[in-house]
Formats: structure tokens, sequence, C-alpha cells
């Protein structure tokens, strides 16, 4: 399935002269980054598979990367915002796990793995809000649209 989802991605990007053309080269961040955070949640339940409490909290994780491509597509009318709806989710993903890391704040097994998650969801969130708009970006997405995938 992820195969599939790297296969689309790539379709989704074409060249012209100009250089790139794809609405919002941060999209293309997004589609590499948040199966990558979804893979790293699930490995880590299948590591903590024998663990309950780390398995069934890792994979909660790994909902949470569906939150963003969930809310994009929901028909909201909202106001013109002053700032990306990805704000918006990415702050509802966080506002999840630090909710989650309080009220788990007394528990003494798997305490660590929202704070975890949480510090690698704020590192992707970080990269697509201030990377994506950089030349090394730009050449990322230009090697990645001439590779022969599709």
């Amino acid at each position: 399935m992820r195969l599939s989802h790297l296969l689309f991605t790539h379709s989704q990007i074409t060249i012209h002269e100009y250089g790139i053309s794809y609405s919002r080269l941060y999209i293309l961040f997004l589609q590499l980054s948040l199966p990558t955070i979804f893979i790293i949640a699930y490995g880590l339940a299948i590591i903590y598979r024998k663990s309950p409490n780390h398995h069934a909290r890792y994979m909660i994780c790994t909902s949470l990367t569906l939150i963003d491509p969930a809310v994009a597509r929901m028909p909201l009318d909202l106001p013109s915002l002053p700032f990306s709806y990805q704000v918006l989710t990415f702050s509802l993903i966080n506002i999840i796990l630090i909710t989650s890391i309080t009220l788990e704040r007394n528990h003494k097994n798997a305490r660590e793995v929202f704070p975890v998650m949480l510090v690698i969801f704020i590192a992707f969130q970080t990269f697509n809000l201030n990377w994506t708009d950089s030349s090394i970006w730009d050449n990322f997405s230009l090697w990645f649209t001439k590779l022969p995938l599709t």
C-alpha cells in the first residue's frame, strides 16, 4: 500500500519549462512525511507488541497521521484564515498529544510514548512549515520528479 502511495505522489508532480508545477510543494512533503511518521509509529508498535501499554499508544499515534488528510477534505466553511490550514491540523495533533501526556502524567508504564511521538511530529511539522520553501526542497522535488517511477 505504501508503494502505491509513493507512486501516486510521484504521478501528481509534473515538470514544465519553468520548473516543477505542483500546487503547493509542501503537500509533497506531507505526502512523504505523514507515511514516514506512520511507519515509525507502526514499527514501534510492532517492536513493543508484547507490551500492551506501549503497543496501544503507538497504534493511537498511527491514527494521528490521518488527521491532516481528513481535515483537508472536510468542507469547512471557515472565514479566510490568517495562517495556513496546516497550522490548524498540526495544532490539533499537538493538542491531542499534549492532552494525552497530561492525562498520563501519573502512569508509570509507557509514559514516554506520547512525548516521543510529540517530538517526532513537531520535527516533521517544523520542516514542513519552514523547509519546503527552500532551494534544498526544490532540488529534492525536482530530483524526485525526474525518477522514472510513473
